[in-house]
């Protein structure tokens, strides 16, 4: 590591990089607390001009502030802070902040050292991408990646949040290709914040494999008299945004759940009104409402449109243990992974004969149930099914089932994706006859975890 003071000479600072092969230099005030950065792409800068003067301080050429990280971060928070800040070093303090000493740093040349193929690379490429073929090769790329992290048993986590990253970069350039096609077919881009909503797997971060899409858009309610052009821009641009991710390889919805159905495209108090209603009358149709759009997350545009979202959903649900519990009961339709004697229930419709459906069976009465405890226990900020498992660990006495919930949904996640890559498909269905017998017994331990979680919402609701 090298840092010194501000009024550290340009000359002095450049033989120093020089002589210990240095790539960067920390700016420090007295506590050893950092002030900013002067890197070798400065000096290169510096150094094309004419008349330098060498005696002047480093501190003119620095970057400030700062972005700082604490000791100990994954390599995804490494990678995803440096593309969301679009840097390519991060600084190592005491207590991640700038107001503690600096104890090292960390490039994005270090992360590509120790990872190989690098996803700051994909996401930067996406980021300057300069029309759509050129995201949907990069993104086919990602995949590759993706792929690998697999097969090297890279933890599930860092490979969500890897692609969850990709997925939104690639979102926001479709974003920025959109805005230039609606504004050359002659609409204006009214003054009002906005927000795409990611719903299912996407939105809870847990998209691996590229599957169909779920999106919806909310925006500020408009004023008086700006209802219909405001709606007209919203359902365009988000009309236009689909398009591309579905020239991208993310397929249109079956159910078209997307931001291309008008339907799925309206200002907040009409988003409010939507779950209200969903949450006061509670029936079959409205749950699969719920079981999808309970799971947004913001993709792109103003959070704090989603946040008002989630403050209205949870008031909403406060104190109607009717709907909590008629949510419970259908977290429980879910058919059970197993039958009689712990064997696998194999579907029996023509083209999946003898197939298992992880989705159906496994996945979903854990990411359902996820879902409900997480909204019956006021949890915010988070739709990722792990997450949700690690926060009700954290809150609620049952530590152990939540803990081997959250293992079992990993697990699950894994062995559905690389079964996608192997097969060119969703992933969802597999063959027991071609597992090992480790494969059997690590599923049927997570089985087993599924139908705990199971009894636990029966016990809790008291449903059947």
């Amino acid at each position: 590591l090298l840092k010194g003071p501000g009024e550290t000479t340009l000359r002095e600072v450049a033989r120093q990089m020089k002589e210990r092969l240095f790539g960067s230099f920390i700016i420090v005030d007295e506590q050893g607390c950092p002030l900013g950065i002067a890197t070798e792409s400065d000096f290169v800068r510096r150094g094309s001009e004419r008349n330098v003067n060498w005696a002047s301080p480093v501190s003119e050429i620095m970057s400030s502030p700062v972005v700082t990280i604490r000791k100990g971060g994954t390599a995804a928070q490494l990678i995803i802070a440096m593309s969301k800040y679009k840097i390519d070093h991060l600084v190592i303090t005491e207590d991640g902040t700038p107001r503690s000493p600096v104890l090292g740093i960390i490039s994005q040349r270090d992360i590509l050292l120790m990872h190989g193929n690098n996803p700051a690379v994909l996401v930067r490429q996406l980021q300057e991408a300069r029309d759509v073929k050129t995201l949907a090769r990069i993104r086919n790329r990602a995949d590759e990646l993706i792929y690998n992290y697999l097969r090297q048993e890279v933890s599930i986590p860092f490979i969500a949040a890897v692609t969850t990253e990709i997925n939104d970069t690639l979102l926001q350039k479709a974003f920025d290709f959109s805005f230039g096609r609606v504004q050359r077919e002659g609409l204006k881009k009214p003054a009002l914040a906005f927000c795409w909503l990611s719903l299912g797997s996407e939105g809870r971060g847990e998209q691996l494999r590229r599957t169909d899409q779920d999106n919806a858009l909310v925006y500020e309610d408009p004023p008086e008299g700006q209802e219909e052009q405001a709606a007209e821009y919203f359902r365009r641009l988000g009309a236009s945004v689909v398009d591309i991710l579905l020239q991208c390889g993310f397929a249109r919805c079956p159910g078209d759940i997307m931001a291309s159905n008008p339907k799925w495209v309206k200002p907040i108090s009409e988003w409010k009104q939507q779950f209200t209603d969903w949450i006061a009358f509670p029936n079959s149709e409205g749950l699969t409402g719920v079981s999808i759009f309970f799971d947004f997350r913001p993709g792109y545009g103003d959070g704090r449109l989603t946040d008002a979202l989630t403050g209205h959903i949870l008031q909403a649900i406060s104190g109607r243990s009717s709907f909590l519990n008629f949510f419970a009961e259908s977290a429980l339709r879910h058919p059970s992974p197993t039958g009689f004697f712990g064997k696998f229930i194999l579907e029996d419709k023509e083209g999946k004969k003898g197939a298992f459906d992880l989705k159906a069976r496994a996945m979903r009465p854990l990411d359902h149930a996820a879902r409900v405890l997480a909204y019956a226990n006021g949890i915010r900020g988070v739709s990722n099914t792990i997450q949700r498992y690690e926060r009700l660990e954290a809150i609620l006495p049952d530590k152990k089932l939540f803990r081997e919930a959250s293992l079992a949904y990993e697990i699950l996640l894994r062995y559905r994706a690389i079964n996608g890559f192997r097969n060119g498909d969703s992933g969802r269905y597999i063959f027991p006859k071609q597992l090992t017998r480790i494969e059997r017994k690590t599923l049927e331990t997570c089985f087993a975890a599924v139908e705990r979680v199971q009894q636990y919402l029966k016990n809790m609701f008291r449903v059947s």
